[in-house]
């Protein structure tokens, strides 16, 4: 059981025109690797990849991470892992302690960040919270991923874990100003949590666990931004030519995989500066994001359904093979 920080901040530097890490830093047992920038042109100048570690390969209860994250204007980041974060129960007094994990970011104008970590695969009778908050200035862009898969199901641990909490909070300036308040755009939770004390059974599964039959893997997809316009346009025209099926009014994309799409439209952002239209028609709010949740037999049905939607993004970053590993 440990308690841990880490700092991110990008900046970019005016005279090479190329992002650096301004600061990287953390502590046991969270590690946080910055590669090499990957290009010495275009938008690849201004990227920066970070991948975030663990001593260990996952958390343990007890475990609690704190990640403070800034990035700087007309600069990009993405954050990902080497593979899923495997959570450990932790016992004390007899009962199972949260893991815990917590991302505070500010992205800025004419920038963006993807979160793109691999999947949380909690073990047996394990418990894990997740929150993450969001601020984004006027013209800023966001990958968020969030998905989760069932655990260890080649050893019988398919949905048995504790509790599972995650939340994420999208702030959005409501002004161009350096000091713009923000407003609550996006709320989105996930909470799946056994009726009944620790531990659970071998016999038994989750309470939870007839919910989500036969999935293994669900998740949360959100693109944002006006760097992203190509990837929201794409995801919404799929999923309006995409036929229904009789499935709690969602859609499928292919076999074994059922998702729905949400839309963030001008309206929700309620800028202070924005300048409304003269003619008096009235107009369809323009599409600035979209959300997608997604439920998937497998992890790998999951995985090949969010490379499908983030096809583009290394366009976007400049930056070439940089989630080949990841994604």
């Amino acid at each position: 059981m440990a308690k841990s920080t880490g700092t991110i901040h990008v900046s970019l530097d005016t005279g090479t025109d190329t992002a650096y890490l301004r600061s990287l830093q953390s502590s046991y047992p969270l590690r946080l690797m910055a590669p090499s920038a990957q290009s010495s042109s275009g938008f690849g100048r201004r990227h920066r990849n970070v991948y975030i570690l663990s001593f260990g390969g996952g958390l343990v209860g007890g475990d609690a991470v704190k990640l403070r994250v800034v990035v700087d204007p007309n600069t990009s980041l993405s954050l990902c892992t080497q593979g899923s974060t495997r959570v450990y129960k932790g016992k004390n007094g007899g009962e199972s302690k949260d893991c815990m994990q917590s991302l505070d970011a500010i992205v800025n104008t004419g920038s963006l960040l993807c979160l793109l970590p691999d999947h949380i695969s909690p073990f047996a009778d394990a418990r894990y919270k997740s929150t993450q908050m969001l601020a984004l200035h006027v013209g800023a862009s966001l990958v968020f991923l969030d998905w989760l898969g069932a655990g260890r199901s080649l050893n019988g641990e398919e949905w048995r874990f504790s509790s599972y909490e995650s939340r994420v909070s999208i702030m959005h300036a409501t002004s161009k100003s350096s000091k713009p308040a923000f407003k609550e755009i996006l709320r989105d939770a996930w909470l799946l949590q056994h009726d009944h004390p620790n531990p659970i059974p071998p016999s038994e599964i989750a309470s939870y666990a007839a919910a989500l039959h036969p999935y293994t893997c669900v998740g949360t997809l959100i693109l944002f931004g006006p760097r992203l316009t190509g990837l929201i346009e794409a995801a919404i025209t799929l999923f309006e030519n995409t036929i229904s099926i009789s499935h709690k009014g969602v859609k499928g994309f292919s076999e074994g995989i059922v998702w729905s799409l949400s839309k963030i439209t001008e309206d929700h952002l309620e800028l202070v500066d924005s300048v409304e239209d003269s003619s008096g028609d009235a107009a369809a709010a323009a599409v600035v994001g979209v959300v997608l949740r997604f439920s998937a037999l497998e992890p790998r049905l999951a995985r090949d359904f969010i490379r499908e939607r983030l096809a583009g993004l290394e366009d976007v970053t400049g930056s070439a093979n940089l989630f080949s590993k990841q994604l």
